[in-house]
């Protein structure tokens, strides 16, 4: 099924939430409530002839056919001038291991203690900054540098239900730490606290194989959010969207055994980023990683590539990543993403849940074979192919796309991009077989 919410001057608030009523992804309400919000605001002050407000052209591609044997995994997607929040993404690819000579910084977590040299600890709930209270996500949590521990080289994060953190001063209204004034208002407590750490003044890296060793077997009570990412290191200003968000690793306890990746940028963010999910047992040890090159970043889960965003052009706003990026660890609870089903409270009494990490480590990124020949056969990986749905297309976006989105294989996605513009995209894999050959003689 495709719906098509789009008119002559404008769209309702009531007929997104007619026409959109039966979807239940957490993605999808995400993206309606805000478009909701939107029109219901411009629904007023809207005059003849002017133009229509934002998310007019909101569309819904349907419901894509869900892996053999896995008809309960629904596959929604959302949509507008490139972005997407997709689950259950095709693998794409098989990134090699890494050599070791290629090793540019780790931490393996020896010893007994978080090492201060590689990280330095986030505290509180955010509030007195711009982001206000909840780290701009509606998070619950206090963080607290004492949730996290390092013990047999495992470093461990833990998220509990525990009273008596209040951000806001009720005597000064507020905010402990910061000094702004509070914007959940005096007396504001948080019912939870974790642990956020960051490599920032520490470390941070461009162009690099960033890998996580993770599990989240205790970590999957419902209402928590876990999170391996990246951000700036010397942001622009305003810095969020615009310098990037590099999220590795996502995983929520509402839906089991999935692995999310995303990335926000200045047209796609928030609940209209670029997302993708792929299958992976919470009970078991995990590689997560970013192969982060020039002009591509490839998201993988245990070295199979099942997420990539690549450049479109000299000037994509939406590849902000010619910059040095830091990175975080933090266990969530609540937020935007971990409170879209409510909070199992009961499950962080206690010990609460945990979230543990083996190792992280940073190598030289890992090239990929040539992609049936566009990038060694001819120059047009970057070829310019607009379409109207997205004029910054390339042939190599479009590629990317056929194998995410209808599920091909490199070569027949190659073959199937060749075949509709084979004057600007001349990627036929049989000849750049021939030609290596060639080459090889």
């Amino acid at each position: 099924m495709a719906i098509s919410i789009a008119g002559p001057s404008f769209v309702s608030a009531d007929l997104i939430k007619d026409k959109l009523k039966d979807f239940d992804d957490f993605h999808l309400r995400g993206v309606v409530n805000d478009a909701i919000q939107h029109v219901s605001t411009a629904e007023h002050t809207q005059k003849v002839g002017e133009e229509a407000p934002p998310y007019t052209n909101l569309w819904v591609p349907g419901q894509p056919t869900a892996p053999k044997g896995e008809n309960d995994r629904k596959a929604y997607g959302v949509s507008t001038s490139g972005c997407y929040m997709r689950r259950w993404c095709p693998i794409t690819g098989q990134l090699p291991d890494p050599d070791p000579k290629d090793l540019v910084w780790s931490d393996e977590f020896g010893g007994t203690a978080v090492n201060t040299s590689n990280w330095a600890f986030e505290t509180g709930n955010d509030c007195g900054t711009p982001a206000g209270c909840g780290f701009g996500n509606g998070e619950l949590e206090y963080y607290l540098p004492e949730n996290a521990a390092v013990s047999d080289g495992i470093l461990t994060l833990t998220a509990k239900r525990e009273s008596g953190h209040c951000p806001c001063d009720p005597a000064t209204q507020t905010a402990s730490g910061y000094g702004g004034d509070c914007t959940n208002g005096a007396g504001y407590c948080t019912p939870y606290t974790s642990t956020r750490m960051v490599t920032r003044g520490h470390h941070s890296f461009r162009n690099k194989r960033v890998q996580f060793r993770v599990n989240v077997a205790s970590a999957k009570a419902v209402g928590g959010w876990t999170a391996a990412w990246m951000l700036p290191e010397h942001p622009q200003s305003p810095w969020w969207p615009t310098s990037g968000e590099i999220d590795v690793l996502e995983t929520v306890g509402f839906k089991p055994d999935e692995f999310i990746s995303t990335t926000h940028t200045a047209n796609c963010n928030r609940g209209l980023a670029r997302s993708c999910s792929t299958a992976g047992s919470f009970d078991e040890w995990h590689t997560v990683e970013v192969n982060w090159l020039k002009d591509e970043l490839q998201f993988a889960l245990d070295g199979q590539i099942y997420h990539t965003i690549s450049r479109n052009g000299s000037n994509d706003h939406d590849f902000p990543f010619d910059q040095d990026f830091y990175i975080l660890l933090n266990y969530a609870v609540g937020g935007n993403l971990g409170l879209a089903q409510g909070i199992d409270a009961s499950a962080f009494e206690g010990d609460g849940q945990v979230m543990k990490v083996d190792w992280v480590r940073v190598y030289e990124t890992t090239l990929p074979a040539p992609r049936c020949g566009c990038n060694s056969c001819s120059e047009a990986w970057n070829t310019a192919v607009p379409a109207a749905e997205d004029p910054t297309a390339t042939c190599g976006s479009r590629i990317n796309w056929a194998m995410q989105h209808e599920g091909k294989n490199e070569h027949d996605a190659c073959a199937l991009v060749a075949s509709q513009f084979h004057k600007k995209c001349p990627c036929d894999p049989s000849t750049c077989a021939s030609i290596r050959i060639l080459e090889q003689s």
